[in-house]
């Protein structure tokens, strides 16, 4: 049951890489490649968009 309220809780939303360009998304187009930082307000994380390849910093 645990494993299946987690599936259902996976973030989803919009990426916008320009006016005209523009994704719905989940966390499963998103691969992480790495920590590139952390602090006191939480982790950074180097993640690359599978979709459109886009590399990003997401938090």
């Amino acid at each position: 049951d645990k494993l299946r309220m987690c599936q259902s809780m996976q973030s989803t939303g919009k990426l916008q890489l320009s006016p005209d360009t523009v994704y719905d998304f989940t966390s499963e187009d998103l691969q992480d490649v790495g920590e590139i930082g952390r602090g006191g307000f939480g982790t950074v994380n180097k993640m690359i968009h599978r979709i459109s390849n886009t590399v990003m910093a997401v938090k």
